[in-house]
């Protein structure tokens, strides 16, 4: 499957874009998840906790990754 060319990271706080990554410069398991491409990031940070979901083309929900900082 072809990714339709880049990827949103947005803040899930404020909803604002932070960046935009090309998918070609993203590791292929940041640009596609399930075999389906990703083409939204929203990180949500609370306190010590950081959620990251991924949305694809028709912003369907993809998937979500959790990490707690040590």
């Amino acid at each position: 499957m072809t990714h339709p060319g880049t990827i949103e990271i947005v803040d899930g706080a404020t909803g604002e874009v932070m960046r935009t990554e090309r998918a070609e410069d993203v590791p292929e398991t940041i640009a596609f998840a399930d075999g389906k491409p990703v083409t939204r990031i929203v990180v949500i940070e609370s306190g010590d906790q950081r959620e990251i979901r991924s949305y694809g083309p028709d912003g369907t929900f993809l998937s979500a990754t959790y990490q707690i900082a040590e």
